[in-house]
């Protein structure tokens, strides 16, 4: 037996016979009988449980050290839907007494300003938190995830498949937002824009200078004006207000504007592609990506060091747990993952914070929803057929199984995207639903969650094409056919491009709204959309993250991934045998049974023309 065979993960036929019992070996103890002794056991049921991502107990650790999230202590972490539930409506109940505050006076408005600022201070926290800890978990699941897959040769397969999966998805939203776009634009009405009117302004005299008339000196409140006999002049003397007043040509639109509000960067195309895609992948310094928390430079360098920790693994003939770089990994991820436990179990009294002061600082709730309304029942009405007919008739037609028994571990996820409005923050609670449903390898689930949440935005896709049409309707566009089609490509290409943070598809908005129409600056009407994207931004993520946890069961179903063999069982595996090796070094019995262990494999080298007596002697 040579050393390679004593340190190589066994698969469960190999580990124990018919009978339950340890397997024979040519050695007195070789590694998977230490692992038995031990206490290690890999049974069946064990491993059944494991693969299945069993959380049904009240702890946080199963019996072989796996860590499940619980959304929240106590009883609040037994009952997570229900309790994210009520905690959600009493936000929402609180939110809207709040709203109906609308003090006058100065006083009234900074006290009520530092109630939502504390009221806040929870949901604030938690956002904060997760912030800190998700980008390096992600860093760190990706390259154990790549490796996986990579040992297996399914890397290619997985990657493939789930672009493939979210590029389409996101198509198909498009597609149905211009269809409900098209059956609504016919009852938005057409905003009432006044007529440009000229644009006057004064020039006063900053200096004491003389009338032309009488030379006597004029004082510094003088204005320019001209005087009929065709000369100009600082006067203070002027009859009308009229006199003083002068046309202003605004000839480039640099002064120009518009009922737009809120400002955006404007953009091209080309530019929001070019910059939003492509220099936004790659990047330049990793380290500044980590600060300035760029979640697709960072999966694709992750990514690419899966790669290359995988090639080397294969170069140098070694398993996983023989590399002390992936031991480094799965070690972070086991202690980040505890930390991710301690601010998970926030969760429900986050969701009330963020909820109930995000509703309390609106004012006019009763005025947006009926000015906005048809807006913002044709994006629900989209999210909606969206999420029956791509995910679950997708899912059902991919995988033949019943979608709503996989949809049904997926609410804590969506309750917590809804309440934080980030894709990025909700990456933890997705994986644990989806290791909860027990149809999906570990492996995959913590390399497409985390790509899912940079590249899969179809509710930002949907948000932008109805968003537009109904800008082009307010502003008196004739809209056509080519209109929706340029809306269908920009909105799919560059809504891969949108950070995973509340508030993200507005720029793209805009932008998309002057490349479709030919204007520039930010549209009439804009401000509206302001108002509104509270509310989408947060049903924008939560059809997200439902499309995240949706393609990777679909990706599950297609490839089939050996968990067992996995990098973090390997280094567990490793990490047992080594403690059980030092329990049996502390007798002498053990001692000598290892002496015989190690002279074993020094002559199966020696015996192999491997040359390595003087590595085992050494």
């Amino acid at each position: 037996m040579s050393s390679s065979e004593i340190f190589k993960p066994k698969t469960l036929e190999e580990e124990v016979d018919e009978e339950g019992h340890p397997s024979s070996s040519s050695g007195p103890y070789t590694r998977d009988d230490v692992i038995m002794k031990g206490g290690g056991s890999h049974g069946d049921d064990n491993d059944e449980d494991n693969y299945k991502g069993n959380n049904n107990k009240d702890d946080k650790d199963d019996d072989d050290g796996e860590m499940h999230v619980t959304l929240g202590c106590g009883i609040l972490g037994r009952y997570p839907i229900i309790s994210l539930v009520s905690f959600v409506v009493a936000g929402i109940c609180l939110g809207v007494g709040l709203s109906y505050w609308r003090p006058t006076d100065e006083v009234g408005l900074n006290g009520k300003a530092i109630t939502l600022q504390w009221l806040g201070l929870i949901g604030d926290l938690f956002l904060r938190m997760l912030k800190c800890i998700v980008l390096p978990i992600v860093f760190v699941n990706v390259i154990i995830a790549v490796v996986d897959m990579m040992q297996v040769g399914k890397a290619g397969g997985v990657g493939g498949r789930t672009v493939l999966l979210y590029l389409c998805t996101t198509i198909i939203a498009g597609i149905l937002a211009c269809i409900y776009s098209a059956i609504f634009q016919g009852f938005y009405l057409k905003g009432d824009i006044e007529e440009v009117s000229p644009s006057y302004i004064t020039l006063g005299c900053g200096t004491s200078s003389t009338d032309p008339t009488t030379d006597d000196t004029m004082s510094s409140d003088s204005f320019l004006m001209q005087y009929p006999n065709g000369t100009l002049a600082c006067a203070s003397d002027y009859d009308n207000q009229n006199d003083i007043l002068w046309e202003f040509g605004d000839v480039n639109s640099t002064f120009q504007m518009n009922d737009g509000g809120n400002t955006v960067v404007d953009m091209s195309l080309s530019d929001t592609i070019y910059e939003g895609v492509f220099l936004t992948l790659i990047p330049e310094n990793i380290f500044q990506e980590f600060y300035n928390a760029n979640y697709a430079a960072i999966i694709v360098f992750a990514i690419a060091m899966g790669v290359a920790c995988a090639k080397v693994l294969n170069r140098q003939q070694i398993h996983s747990s023989d590399m002390t770089f992936m031991s480094l990994l799965v070690d972070l991820d086991q202690i980040l993952t505890i930390m991710i436990i301690w601010i998970i179990m926030l969760t429900p009294f986050a969701v009330f914070s963020l909820v109930s002061a995000t509703i309390g600082g609106e004012t006019e709730l009763g005025s947006l929803f009926a000015n906005m309304g048809l807006l913002i029942a044709c994006i629900l009405l989209c999210y909606i057929t969206h999420f029956l007919l791509t995910y679950c008739g997708g899912y059902f037609l991919l995988t033949k199984r019943n979608p709503f028994h996989y949809m049904r571990y997926l609410p804590p996820a969506q309750l917590l995207a809804f309440a934080s409005a980030s894709s990025a923050a909700t990456i933890p609670v997705s994986t644990e639903c989806v290791q909860s449903t027990g149809l999906v390898p570990e492996s995959i689930i913590r390399f497409v969650i985390p790509l899912g949440a940079t590249v899969n935005m179809d509710g930002a896709c949907i948000q932008i094409v109805c968003s537009c049409i109904w800008l082009a309707v307010y502003n008196g566009y004739t809209i056509n056919a080519a209109n929706y089609i340029l809306l269908v490509i920009i909105s799919t290409f560059g809504s891969m491009g949108t950070a995973p943070v509340p508030n993200a598809a507005l720029a793209l908005i805009a932008t998309s709204y002057n490349t479709v129409f030919g204007t520039t600056g930010t549209p009439d009407g804009f401000s509206y959309l302001f108002a509104i994207d509270w509310l989408m931004d947060r049903c924008s993520t939560m059809l997200n993250v439902t499309g995240d946890m949706t393609v990777c069961g679909i990706v599950g179903s297609m490839v089939d991934i050996d968990d067992s063999h996995s990098v973090r069982a390997s280094v567990k595996q490793y990490q047992q045998c080594h403690r059980d090796l030092v329990d049996i070094a502390s007798d002498a019995d053990g001692m000598s049974h290892i002496a015989q262990s190690m002279q074993s494999m020094k002559m199966d080298r020696i015996s192999s023309g491997g040359g390595g007596g003087r590595e085992m002697e050494a």
